[in-house]
């Protein structure tokens, strides 16, 4: 790839952020392609200490008025725009930071790429948002086949970018001992149907975590739930938020992951486990390419009661070198989705939109 500017969206800046403390991987990894990367941010925590990136953006001292956000916002990007051209502005997450970039991006020759992996919002704005960037957009990138909610010849679908190095371990024997829900704490997670069929499973005799914490006030309304329903077990343990760079140190302590989302959920945390060498266990299909059948027919649930109990005894019964197999493939295959291949398999993207 040549050298040039990109201009990076994000929302958050800030390492801490069990959802979002990724993000400081993605701008190093894209300074390495670009001469300049220019990041502007919904949410400034953190600074960055690269030679050829400069953050800017809103922090805590700004005023909580969305629109003065949405001014900051504009006069941001319209004088980066005016002093400096950018070949590529990418939104990691952000429609609206991608509308406000197209709108006042004084370079009219700039390609502007959406990347967003969610189901469709539930607000009657944030669908018209996203709508709107789809449309600004050139090119929409997204992790899985599901993962966009709207049907567009703009969106491809590339995979995520976990940092596989990071989390990778080699496991020469496998033994069941800990389980663990690495997940953000919320309805849409079914972490109470997991832990049902847990309790109902030949491995309730074992700890379950859960790893992970609130973003709404429906999501603490869940937990709260959650906690005062299984209060009287005391092998479900709610161990709260661990900040991002921390993670891949905590994951080596846990032998299963467990996953309930439905198709439009494709986490990079079900990723991060795979790389660490974690059985998985998943009801959304879109993760079936990291298996064959044979794993398949093992490890995937649906979302009707014993259905993971029983996957949960089958694995109970099996041979350590049968897992420790499944789980160096699983291993390799997660590396396809490795951080260090973003930048180009962004810009294949790019490329395959363009000669259409």
């Amino acid at each position: 790839m040549s050298s040039t500017n990109v201009l990076l969206l994000n929302i958050a800046l800030d390492k801490s952020n069990v959802s979002l403390g990724f993000t400081h991987s993605w701008i190093n990894e894209f300074s390495k392609h670009y001469d300049f990367v220019d990041v502007v941010t919904l949410n400034k925590k953190d600074d960055l200490k690269l030679k050829n990136v400069n953050v800017f953006g809103l922090t805590s001292s700004d005023s909580p008025k969305k629109i003065n956000k949405l001014l900051k916002l504009k006069k941001i990007v319209r004088e980066l725009t005016y002093i400096k051209k950018y070949d590529l502005v990418f939104s990691h997450m952000s429609p609206i930071l991608l509308i406000i970039a197209k709108l006042f991006n004084k370079n009219k020759s700039s390609l502007h790429v959406l990347w967003y992996t969610h189901p469709m919002p539930d607000s009657l704005i944030k669908k018209l948002i996203l709508y709107i960037s789809l449309y600004f957009s050139d090119k929409v990138v997204t992790a899985s086949s599901t993962s966009f909610p709207i049907k567009s010849q703009k969106v491809s679908e590339i995979g995520h970018a976990i940092d596989y190095e990071k989390f990778y371990l080699k496991r020469a024997n496998i033994t069941i001992s800990k389980l663990l829900i690495l997940s953000r704490i919320s309805n849409s997670k079914n972490i109470d149907f997991i832990i049902e069929e847990f309790l109902s499973s030949q491995l309730n005799h074992l700890s379950l975590d859960i790893i992970g914490d609130c973003l709404t006030t429906k999501d603490y309304e869940y937990k709260k739930f959650l906690e005062n329903k299984y209060a009287k077990n005391e092998n479900i343990n709610f161990i709260g938020k661990i900040d991002h760079h921390n993670l891949s140190s905590t994951l080596k302590n846990y032998d299963i992951h467990i996953s309930a989302t439905t198709e439009g959920f494709y986490d990079k945390s079900v990723l991060e486990t795979m790389a660490n060498g974690i059985i998985n266990f998943y009801c959304n299909s879109d993760y079936s390419k990291h298996f064959s059948k044979e794993y398949q027919e093992l490890l995937q649930f649906k979302l009707i009661k014993n259905s993971l109990t029983k996957q949960l005894n089958k694995v109970n019964c099996i041979e350590n070198g049968f897992l420790s197999t499944m789980v160096a493939e699983v291993q390799k295959n997660a590396k396809k989705e490795s951080l260090n291949s973003i930048i180009y398999r962004i810009n294949d993207s790019i490329q395959s939109q363009s000669t259409k």
